[in-house]
């Protein structure tokens, strides 16, 4: 009988163990799916592929939250990314981005505009030559990708 009891006492403890290794298996789980998730983007900041673009500042940040460095040029392009952010997931025209942008004085077609995308795509694409945020809607304008277009943090 005693050895019944020993038993029995050794089968509880072996089952509490079992459930502490398996509340601590599911702890690691929820920790490691808590560190992968995307970190919280401040108010007015819009996703952008792997970058967060802040249209208040014009400022660009990577995924870790390093700033992009923008050449003064570059900068002027961030304004064009602020107006496809506004209208994100619809067509804005060639002359609406145009509008949007200082007066150079020396740029009065609307295809100056494809330049100044193609190297806005350089900064932001993963491949530029297969851009998946900017999509060009030929004989219309451009169009950010929307919500369901991958536009997230990498």
């Amino acid at each position: 009988m005693r050895d019944a009891g020993q038993e029995r006492a050794k089968r509880g403890q072996l089952f509490v163990m079992v459930q502490c290794l398996t509340l601590a298996r599911v702890e690691a789980v929820r920790r490691r799916r808590n560190a992968r998730a995307a970190p919280a983007l401040p108010p007015d900041t819009v996703a952008i592929g792997r970058f967060a673009f802040d249209p208040a500042r014009r400022t660009l940040t990577d995924a870790g939250g390093a700033s992009v460095l923008l050449t003064t040029k570059e900068a002027a392009l961030l304004a064009l990314l602020a107006v496809l952010a506004a209208h994100r997931g619809k067509v804005v025209t060639r002359e609406t981005l145009l509008d949007s942008l200082p007066a150079a004085g020396n740029e009065p077609f609307d295809r100056s505009i494809d330049s100044r995308i193609k190297r806005l795509r350089q900064k932001i694409e993963a491949d530029p030559r297969k851009p998946a945020l900017i999509k060009t809607v030929h004989g219309s304008g451009y169009m950010l990708a929307g919500d369901d277009g991958g536009v997230r943090y990498a």
